[in-house]
């Protein structure tokens, strides 16, 4: 039975193969007003049919950067022009989680380009200007044919966990390495997931460090994952609650760090944060995490 993107895409063409037979705008030829968002099936169906590339915009009530992008780039005549020549869904990430980790959205706002097979073309995240924005989108009018060069969750994962595997033995595996499968394991119903777990228990000690940094994860699932993985690859239980304030966890996790050092001396420091690329010009603004900022307390 087909899985990942396979399972996706003949998922949408079941479902909307019936659904739209003629361009979204065969009796308007006008250039519209704004932009016309289908459902992901009816969206990609158009896609197909008119061999147009199929545009997800990922993003979330609460994303400020989201409403900014529609409100600001999307709503710009040179940006309009350019997408009517593509077809397009808006996807809520809390609403469809599972899309979202199919594509391996981890902020919002994102775009997501497909070819008319449902293989990803491009991935654009954050707020960009109206020129970057017209320039991107007339690059990928027509090209709905062009083979697609991102690839599913499923891939990444087993390509993630077969370079930890392949590293040498006694070195540590990277924080990054071990955050990015952490963050495509913590959806509902991850595929894969079970046997990735398996196997980053098996990698013993080298994976203890990274799994500690992870703790310290911006994301809930991601930090309860950690903690799950390295009790069952430790077996050893220090107190640990993912749902605690920064400061309260950061007291547990120097809890493990000072165990990781009494059974590792060598082991003890965190790899670097990654860090985030430029922002470019003052229009354009990162993509924000997938997981939204409490709101704060009132005073």
């Amino acid at each position: 039975m087909p899985t990942g993107l396979q399972g996706f895409v003949l998922t949408l063409i079941t479902a909307a193969s019936c659904a739209l037979s003629m361009p979204a705008n065969a009796d308007n030829p006008k250039q519209p007003e704004r932009i016309v968002y289908l459902n992901t099936a009816q969206a990609f169906a158009n896609g197909v049919a008119n061999d147009q590339v199929t545009v997800l915009v990922f993003g979330a009530e609460w994303c400020g950067a989201c409403k900014k992008l529609e409100r600001t780039v999307l709503s710009d005549p040179a940006v309009r022009k350019a997408a009517a020549g593509m077809s397009w869904s808006k996807i809520d990430i809390d609403k469809d989680p599972q899309l979202a980790a199919m594509f391996g959205v981890r902020a919002v706002p994102t775009m997501v380009f497909l070819n008319t097979k449902g293989e990803p073309l491009h991935q654009q995240a954050g707020l960009v200007s109206v020129q970057k924005m017209a320039a991107l989108l007339e690059d990928y009018v027509g090209k709905a044919a062009q083979p697609g060069t991102a690839r599913g969750r499923e891939e990444q994962l087993l390509e993630l966990v077969e370079q930890a595997a392949a590293l040498p033995e006694g070195s540590d595996v990277p924080s990054q390495t071990v955050t990015q499968i952490l963050e495509l394991i913590a959806v509902p119903n991850p595929i894969g997931a079970e046997q990735t777990r398996h196997r980053l228990i098996a990698m013993g000690p080298s994976a203890w460090n990274a799994l500690i940094d992870a703790l310290e994860h911006r994301k809930l699932a991601v930090r309860a994952a950690a903690y799950d993985l390295l009790k069952g690859s430790t077996g050893h239980i220090i107190a640990y609650d993912p749902f605690l304030e920064v400061k309260e966890r950061a007291k547990q996790v120097q809890a493990w760090r000072e165990w990781l050092k009494a059974k590792r001396p060598t082991a003890i420091q965190p790899d670097p944060e990654p860090q985030d690329a430029s922002s470019g010009p003052d229009e354009e603004e990162p993509a924000e995490p997938t997981t939204p900022r409490a709101p704060r307390a009132p005073r």
